[in-house]
């Protein structure tokens, strides 16, 4: 399916191809500007529970909490391996580049994992925790991923993750939060940041619990720490 959608949305579950999946979209293309003022919204699906694949998506996408430039809300244990998206995301709360909330604290952890997927797309959330580059809160293994867009109000890969990342990166200039990761809970390794930063911090944000290694950040920090 190939979508070329507008959509001016005042309900919950929006999505360019699906409000809510539990069956399959693959091989799909949406150009979409979306502007949601409610929740579960994504330039793809809005609440995903089935399975998604090989779907490319660009253009804008708004809504309130649950907002993700390919899925707004995640809600089955998968692994998500070569997904990427062009998408400008904006929201209030769990809003990331590709998936705005990718979590569930009953979830078998050890099924879950973001590999090999990026976002290009420029992020805005409403504090350094609350938005990613690439995902807004997470408990999925972040493996080989990397975001080059600018994130305000938000961190520039994930802003909350209760799990590992490791080879990841982000190159894009974050203001207010941090460059890698505003609320940590889990180990990272191997990874970097080149991006400016403004008011925040360098890597990570909070460091709640885990080892940071073998990591480094190259983007100058005005107003934070490095």
């Amino acid at each position: 399916a190939v979508v070329n959608a507008k959509i001016n949305a005042r309900d919950d579950y929006v999505g360019g191809i699906a409000a809510k999946n539990s069956g399959t979209v693959a091989a799909c293309s949406a150009a979409v500007n979306i502007v949601s003022t409610q929740s579960y919204v994504g330039g793809l699906v809005g609440l995903d529970e089935g399975n998604t694949d090989r779907s490319i998506v660009t253009g804008s996408v708004e809504g309130l909490y649950y907002v993700g430039g390919l899925i707004g809300k995640v809600g089955i244990e998968r692994e998500f391996v070569g997904y990427h998206s062009s998408v400008n995301v904006t929201g209030q709360g769990h809003v990331g580049g590709l998936f705005g909330d990718f979590s569930n604290s009953d979830w078998d952890k050890s099924k879950l994992r973001i590999f090999k997927s990026y976002s290009t797309g420029n992020v805005k959330g409403k504090d350094y925790d609350s938005a990613g580059g690439l995902v807004g809160r997470t408990n999925a293994r972040i493996d080989s991923c990397y975001t080059t867009g600018s994130v305000e109000n938000g961190s520039g890969l994930v802003g909350e993750i209760n799990a590992d990342i490791t080879n990841s990166y982000t190159t894009g200039k974050v203001v207010n939060g941090a460059g890698l990761v505003g609320s940590s809970w889990g180990d990272i390794t191997n990874c970097y940041t080149t991006g400016a930063i403004e008011n925040g911090a360098g890597f990570v944000y909070s460091n709640r619990d885990g080892s940071i290694s073998d990591s480094y950040t190259t983007g100058s920090v005005n107003g934070g720490t490095g």
